[in-house]
């Protein structure tokens, strides 16, 4: 559980320090996660209404 919260963080920290447009592959890259682990994260936060789908491009392809 902790290194579930540990990676929300991670992703979230990423984002506010890149602002809107970051793209999935920078973010795996920098954080250093596999892309599947990552899109999964992203679609959670994004459901959650944690982030918007606007600051994250490259996860669905139409918008």
């Amino acid at each position: 559980m902790i290194q579930l919260v540990r990676r929300t963080m991670e992703i979230l920290q990423y984002i506010a320090q890149n602002g809107n447009n970051v793209r999935l592959q920078d973010i795996t890259q920098s954080l250093q996660l596999e892309k599947t682990t990552v899109h999964n994260f992203l679609k959670s936060l994004i459901e959650l209404i944690c982030i918007s789908p606007e600051q994250v491009t490259a996860i669905f392809p139409d918008g």
